[in-house]
């Protein structure tokens, strides 16, 4: 009956017609004539051909909601309560029958994702030859809402609502109905695109999204008592520090965002950039894929502030920043937590200017770091190896006894006389813990790529950019390192680790 990964949509269909003129529903929500079918199956069209919202379900098997009330009541728990389903409020027809549903059946609904008007074109209330599509929309849209607070359980509905406006003045107009609901479980907004509005309202209209999200997500505040706390309480400052350090690496200072494919991927892939005075410039901004569980054909809608959307389940935002404040024990732990579950990289376009960045990063920071990725753009000359034989080697002498380096140069290709050669001044001292990767295009990856055999895990070649490669010359083997680089001009690009140790960086830890 749950039907993973789809999303159901009410309408009229050919079965509602063939039902309606043969069962005669009482107001109370009850048949007048027997046990004739299922409500459910009157007002809901499983497996639409148009797919108008990205849908790709299968068909419902209503069948079985027609065998007997006590099924029907059991099936119907099941199917509203583990099924995401979406309205379209501006569609006169079906919000009609939606309205016709029994009490007992929209209060077992758990998932639910309203579009007010149709999301191709934003509107605007004040101006515009929408203006009057939108006054249509906007009663309809009371209407879904004043329903939804008669007849929903409290804190229990996930809601997502979209929509497209221009100005802020929408905006407010369409999350005014919203205050009419019940508070519920989770709510996420996503009123548009950031490019249709002005800078100077984006501000505004993100801390509108939040307020909205927060007050209708908000529980009853916790009634405190004088109670004492149980003296068989144990104390976190008296837990060995393994186990500190193991409950910290569970808070906001490691992030588990996964890395959305064509957003922000430079950022993601190279990790946190250490500017200024060797402090991170920035969090992981990849999405957590927390924002938008309920709807899987929606996309995104984490919590950034230049983006006309908020989720009140989206962690992007809930770091723990101030456990580096509490106590200098704390946030020694802190510090280490953090800067040894990540990786890091710096960023300039001379040997001399990332030495003025390793020089500003603070030995406590650096003696913690774990991973480090060093991005020089250009192919070095070979006047400044020396620099960077030193650089690195300075960098290991005050790192982890574990620090892995990697160096790459973004504007250089592994075709590039400069670096094989710097590889082979790298293979002199021997550096045991430093990786060399350069970037290719992948068509031309895939010529040279001809006189090589992949030896994949399972058995399946199934993707030319998975498992190692075995050069027949020297029989070495080398672990290729793959990730695309989605930005500029580099959405053909991809990564290779030419030089370094067999095994590579797990970026995953």
């Amino acid at each position: 009956m749950v039907l993973h990964d789809s999303c159901l949509r009410w309408n009229a269909n050919e079965l509602f017609h063939a039902e309606r003129n043969r069962i005669e529903k009482k107001w109370d929500g009850t048949f007048k004539k027997g046990w004739g079918g299922s409500e459910i199956s009157k007002v809901l069209r499983s497996g639409d051909k148009t797919m108008p919202y990205g849908c790709r379900h299968g068909h419902l098997p209503v069948s079985i909601l027609h065998s007997c009330r006590k099924f029907h009541d059991e099936d119907t728990d099941i199917l509203c309560g583990e099924n995401t389903f979406a309205l379209a409020s501006h569609d006169p027809w079906g919000l009609r029958h939606f309205s016709q549903l029994s009490h007992r059946t929209l209060a077992a609904i758990r998932f639910l994702h309203v579009f007010v008007m149709h999301s191709r074109v934003a509107i605007s209330s004040i101006s515009g030859k929408h203006c009057d599509y939108f006054r249509r929309c906007e009663r309809m849209w009371q209407d879904a809402c004043a329903l939804l607070s008669m007849r929903c359980t409290p804190f229990q509905l996930d809601l997502g609502v979209e929509c497209y406006v221009k100005d802020l003045r929408t905006a407010k107009v369409v999350s005014a109905s919203l205050q009419r609901l019940q508070r519920v479980r989770n709510l996420r907004l996503k009123l548009g695109n950031h490019r249709n509005f002005p800078e100077s309202s984006k501000e505004e209209m993100w801390r509108l999204l939040k307020s909205t999200v927060e007050n209708l997500t908000r529980t009853s505040p916790t009634i405190h008592t004088n109670k004492r706390v149980s003296d068989a309480s144990f104390p976190f400052l008296k837990l060995p520090v393994e186990v500190q350090l193991r409950v910290l690496s569970h808070t906001g200072l490691v992030f588990t965002n996964g890395v959305e494919k064509f957003h922000n991927i430079s950022t993601d892939a190279r990790g946190i950039r250490l500017a200024g005075f060797g402090m991170t410039e920035a969090m992981p901004n990849g999405c957590c894929w927390a924002c938008n569980t309920s709807m899987p054909c929606c996309k995104c809608i984490c919590n950034r502030g230049k983006l006309v959307q908020y989720s009140s389940t989206c962690v992007c935002n809930r770091n723990a920043a101030a456990l580096f404040t509490i106590s200098r024990h704390i946030s020694d732990l802190a510090v280490e937590t953090f800067h040894s579950r990540y990786k890091f990289y710096i960023s300039a376009r001379s040997v001399k200017r990332i030495w003025e960045a390793f020089t500003k990063i603070p030995p406590h920071h650096l003696c913690h770091m774990r991973f480090l990725l060093i991005d020089g753009y250009d192919s070095p000359e070979e006047a400044d190896y020396g620099q960077w034989l030193l650089l690195i080697s300075n960098i290991q002498n005050h790192g982890r006894f574990d620090l892995h380096i990697k160096i790459i140069f973004t504007y250089a290709f592994i075709w590039s006389q400069p670096l094989p050669t710097f590889c082979a001044a790298l293979a002199s001292p021997k550096f045991s813990r430093v990786s060399v990767l350069s970037t290719k295009y992948r068509e031309i990856h895939e010529i040279m790529m001809d006189g090589t055999d992949l030896d994949y895990d399972d058995g399946r070649p199934s993707d030319p950019y998975q498992g190692r490669r075995q050069d027949y010359k020297n029989r070495d083997n080398f672990d290729l390192e793959f990730f695309d680089m989605k930005w500029g001009i580099w959405r053909e690009a991809v990564i290779e680790t030419i030089y370094g140790p067999p095994m590579t960086i797990d970026w995953n830890l």
